[in-house]
């Protein structure tokens, strides 16, 4: 059985950030479960008693697996994650993946309420690369404000 780590230290405070970001990795909607205080399983189906508001559950990370999940705090939403998982989902990169889609995430969500778009590149090293582009309507305003 594999220990279950509590990431006090990563908060994600924006549910929606964090589905979306989710959702980028190939966890969408249909793959997450969400509720108050849902109980983790391990890899072999048994129920642990760490809970979460938001879990992925194992069948959808990997034979061995067990759920993954992020439990609601007073600042965010917390991951709960397996030694196992920690070392295999995303090739070892699970948490890392989350928080750089989650940023993205939040970047989006920022710039619709600025009115913008954020374009999204990737350079040659693999780092996401995001510009703030106007959107056309505000493009619009701008040459009607001169």
């Amino acid at each position: 059985m594999s220990a279950y780590k509590v990431f006090s230290d990563i908060q994600f405070r924006d549910r929606q950030c964090l589905l979306t970001a989710l959702a980028a990795l190939g966890w969408e909607a249909t793959k997450i479960e969400e509720g108050n205080k849902v109980t983790l399983v391990d890899y072999v189906g048994k129920p642990r008693p760490e809970t979460a508001e938001i879990v992925i559950r194992r069948a959808h990370l990997g034979h061995a697996s067990n759920d993954i999940g992020f439990a609601k705090s007073e600042n965010g939403y917390v991951p709960i994650v397996s030694d196992y998982d920690q070392g295999h989902v995303l090739g070892g990169r699970f948490l890392k993946e989350v928080k750089r889609e989650y940023g993205v995430a939040a970047a989006n969500a920022l710039a619709k309420k600025l009115g913008r778009t954020v374009e999204r590149r990737v350079d040659g090293k693999g780092n996401i690369i995001l510009t703030l582009k106007p959107t056309a309507v505000s493009r619009l305003q701008q040459v009607r404000s001169y």
